[in-house]
């Protein structure tokens, strides 16, 4: 039975699933994606509301510690604030690309396949090496936001509108 590397990156989904009108439920992922495969690892990269937010940053703490008694282990990171000169402000991020990218490498003993869930390119060259390694890889993203690259770094990729019914959220975003 194949095992299976399953990594989100939820701050790249949190914009396509809003822009969908639609969310993605991760424990009903987690479950999805495991059905008939050995769990090997499950890790979920977010970013942490701001201090001044201590309302969501409680809603993000419960939300965190339910998806680690599913099975995820969270990886979190504090945003930083950055200026757009595009658009001449500034805008909070907590870009985890790093943490993404050194995970799906430590980790490659636990799993056979990988289930990435994100659309960004950058990811391309990692999963091309993962592929050349001989690792399955699987890709389920917008099908709008997802990068060329990154769909043709995929043995398979899904839109996450092809695999809405699997994965629907009922009630409001998570945290």
């Amino acid at each position: 039975m194949a095992r299976i590397g399953l990594f989100i990156d939820a701050a790249n989904l949190f914009y396509a699933q809003r822009d969908q009108g639609w969310y993605v439920d991760f424990f009903a992922a987690y479950d999805w994606v495991h059905t008939g495969h050995d769990p090997g690892c499950a890790y979920y990269f977010t970013g942490i509301p701001p201090v001044d937010k201590p309302e969501d940053r409680e809603k993000h703490r419960r939300y965190r510690r339910a998806l680690a008694l599913k099975g995820y282990t969270v990886v979190e990171k504090e945003p930083k604030r950055q200026f757009d000169k595009d658009r001449d402000t500034y805008r909070t991020k907590a870009n985890l690309d790093v943490e993404i990218t050194l995970k799906l490498l430590a980790e490659i003993g636990q799993y056979d396949e990988v289930v990435f869930f994100g659309g960004d390119g950058d990811f391309a060259p990692v999963l091309d090496h993962l592929r050349n390694l001989g690792k399955r890889v699987r890709v389920i993203a917008a099908e709008r936001s997802a990068a060329e690259d990154i769909v043709n770094a995929a043995h398979e990729f899904n839109s996450l509108n092809s695999v809405r019914k699997h994965l629907e959220r009922q009630g409001s975003p998570p945290a």
